[in-house]
């Protein structure tokens, strides 16, 4: 139970007009069940927009089922992948009051929509929810820091990388079974299509990864991938 002092605190605006709120110093006792009675379910077909660059920031997205990505158009017409979040994640998180990046779907999607001055205010009062919403925020950074990585990455070890850290997050999923796109892993790991496509069939004719029937991946042999970035 917070303090009424730390109550208070949580609860004043800063000066930008977002709403703070304090880092407990005890885990969430029920991780997802805040974010899971909040907002409305709603499905997006493959390829739909969750929202595009500049609009209004209003929401917070947690996947419930499927895949999406976030990412930016170039001045040159090329597309370039910041993300991909999977079932559990949450994401829409901007510094400022509109988006910068656009976000879509995958495959055919389900969020939980959940208004952002929603999300805030109850989290100023509500320390399980703030730990939720500062590890999601941690992952994020996280994430985006090993991604800028990558790129002093030769092109095998980025899509062995790439493969593992799915394997990681969608663990349930026969092994990562992945059904994003090799131009989608193209984008986000900045190689053509044509270099994903030879490693990917490297790693296959290795036995290191197979191909479904549906054109996903599964992970067979992670134990090789994690030797290449050694």
């Amino acid at each position: 139970m917070q303090s009424l002092s730390a109550v208070k605190a949580a609860s004043l605006p800063n000066p930008t007009g977002a709403f703070a709120f304090r880092m407990p110093g005890h885990p969430a006792s029920s991780p997802t069940n805040h974010i899971d009675q909040m907002g409305t379910e709603v499905p997006f077909a493959r390829n739909g927009q969750f929202y595009c660059e500049g609009e209004p920031a209003t929401y917070l997205y947690r996947i419930i089922s499927g895949v999406a990505r976030i990412y930016r158009m170039t001045t040159e017409g090329r597309r370039q992948i910041v993300a991909f979040y999977v079932p559990g994640d949450l994401f829409g998180f901007e510094a400022g009051e509109t988006h910068m990046l656009s976000a879509e779907a995958i495959t055919d999607t389900r969020v939980r929509m959940v208004k952002r001055t929603t999300m805030m205010n109850i989290a100023a009062v509500d320390g399980d929810l703030a730990h939720q919403l500062w590890l999601c925020v941690g992952r994020e950074i996280r994430r985006n820091q090993e991604h800028i990585l990558q790129f002093s990455r030769p092109a095998r070890a980025r899509v062995a990388s790439f493969l593992l850290e799915m394997s990681r997050r969608m663990p349930n999923t026969n092994a990562a079974a992945l059904s994003i796109s090799r131009q989608d892993i193209g984008d986000f790991l900045d190689l053509r299509i044509e270099t994903v496509s030879r490693i990917l069939m490297r790693f296959a004719r290795s036995g290191v990864i197979s191909f479904s029937n549906n054109r996903s991946i599964g992970v067979r042999n992670p134990t090789f991938l994690a030797q290449l970035l050694a």
